[in-house]
């Protein structure tokens, strides 16, 4: 069996229309394309392949199906033939009995899985019936002759030890798409969505902040809850809305939904708004993301934290995307990404069923300017004064030099409070609140020998304030949790 990944950075940069055009200019063989297991997804895949001249059937037509099986079975000659279905356990046992009786024909097979993330690293059960055990069964035994896998969230299928890729496919944004550089953030409180998730249980009219949001823009899409009564509750009070879910697929330039919002389906919105009251798979939150992608320019409502989550995950998967990396063996790779992968709250980066080991430490936010209460100042002192090492236990009289030095080159700035030595590195993020809150800090720069740093509060240390490290650069008090991810998994593969 030949492997091919196709990946992209970005969802909605058009990895199905690759599949689909695939298939297309592959007339002679046998097509089996299974897409994310959602009706919906399903078809808008088939609406597609329609579009370019691909006339597929459903898997679901069993009857069919089962006659063209027999027809495999006595080696009469027939039609290649284009199946889609769902990614459900029931269909891709469905594709394994159709493959396997046309393989005694020796006809070629091409099997297509879209969004597979989604279920090659599921857990480990004694269950067979499970989608990442029959996908290993098949890559094992060679079902196929050509297996293709899509995603837009590679992160889980490249840790998967039991896939090694013989091609890798990288789809890059069409031309003109504006894209993950190009949002523009809104961030808003956590406060903000529970609000309007307290309204809707109590009954109420949303609160009249987010009803001024949601009209201030042309285009909308709001993925701040998955149940349909939540959507029908903010069409009654914001009637330019209308519901896009299980239920409903109407069309408007306003639109309030949940899952159907965020995998799959392409929008003309190029706004989306996206909070959830509890921690969402990082795939499900990049792929609800990618619905704002577009010709236009696209915007994003969500917390602080769900923009950094975000941010990183970006940043990873560009590292991610490298022909490199993608054809590297399956458990070194896997091994690779392990060790070479930070990611930001890395609890809900893989698959959300996924045994894992997670190692996770904190770190300071980045700062910004708009709530910074320092300045800062560089100083050269000299290899002798600077020495980081040395300041420990002198009780402070080479940061006294140095502010004595300091207070020559700058007459003009007043110094009033308290002053403290920063002795070494542990003592970088103290003395910033409580009782021992220090004025003018004076300490060595550990990132340019010969220079020492004067830092001076401008203002109060508050809930949420930037500082500034002994390098320069800007932190924020409050911290993110890092960490890597460890996959406890086996190939529970039959023989």
């Amino acid at each position: 069996m030949f492997i091919e990944g196709v990946f992209s950075v970005l969802p909605q940069a058009g990895k199905t229309t690759f599949g689909i055009n695939t298939i297309k200019s592959n007339p002679l063989k046998d097509h089996y394309f299974a897409t994310h297991d959602q009706n919906s997804v399903l078809e808008d895949a088939v609406g597609k392949a329609i579009k370019v001249g691909v006339t597929p059937r459903f898997l679901s037509d069993k009857k069919s199906n089962n006659n063209e099986r027999t027809n495999d079975l006595l080696n009469i000659s027939r039609n290649s033939r284009v199946l889609f279905g769902l990614g459900n356990m029931s269909q891709l046992s469905e594709i394994e009995q159709l493959v396997y009786a046309a393989n005694l024909s020796g006809k070629k097979q091409h099997l297509h899985i879209d969004e597979i993330h989604k279920f090659c690293l599921e857990p480990e059960s004694k269950k067979e019936a499970q989608r990442d055990n029959w996908l290993q069964i098949m890559i094992k035994r060679g079902f196929a002759d050509y297996l293709s896998t899509y995603s837009a969230s590679a992160h889980d299928v490249l840790m998967a030890p039991y896939i090694t890729f013989d091609k890798a496919t990288i789809i890059s944004p069409y031309e003109n798409m504006k894209t993950f550089e190009d949002f523009v953030w809104h961030t808003r409180s956590q406060d903000f969505f529970n609000k309007v998730r307290e309204a809707y249980k109590n009954g109420e009219r949303p609160p009249t902040e987010f009803i001024d949001f949601l009209l201030q823009y042309p285009t909308m899409m709001v993925n701040i809850h998955t149940r349909n009564d939540f959507h029908s509750w903010l069409v009654r009070h914001v009637p330019e809305y209308r519901q896009f879910n299980q239920k409903f697929k109407e069309d408007s330039p306003h639109l309030v939904g949940g899952l159907s919002i965020g995998m799959s389906s392409s929008f003309d919105s190029n706004f989306i708004m996206f909070n959830r009251p509890s921690k969402a798979h990082r795939a499900l939150k990049w792929q609800a993301f990618g619905r704002a992608f577009g010709t236009k320019v696209p915007h994003a409502c969500c917390t602080s934290e769900d923009k950094e989550e975000i941010e990183n995950y970006y940043e990873n998967m560009q590292k991610l995307c490298k022909e490199d990396i993608i054809l590297m063996p399956g458990k070194e790779r896997a091994k690779y990404i392990e060790n070479n992968f930070t990611w930001v709250n890395p609890g809900s980066v893989p698959n959300p069923k996924l045994k894992r080991e997670i190692t996770t430490y904190k770190r300071n936010k980045k700062g910004t300017q708009e709530n910074c209460v320092e300045t800062y100042h560089t100083v050269w002192v000299g290899e002798e004064l600077s020495s980081g090492e040395e300041w420990r236990g002198d009780g402070g009289e080479k940061a006294k030099k140095v502010l004595e030095i300091f207070k020559q080159q700058n007459p003009d700035i007043e110094l009033q409070g308290e002053f403290k030595a920063i002795q070494d590195k542990n003592e970088v993020f103290k003395f910033r609140e409580g009782g021992r809150i220090a004025d003018i800090r004076v300490g060595p720069d550990y990132n340019r020998p010969g220079r020492a740093y004067v830092i001076i509060r401008t203002g109060e240390y508050g809930d949420e304030y930037s500082f500034y490290n002994y390098d320069g650069t800007l932190l924020s008090n409050k911290q993110t949790k890092l960490g890597t991810i460890h996959v406890k998994t086996k190939n529970r593969a039959a023989a």
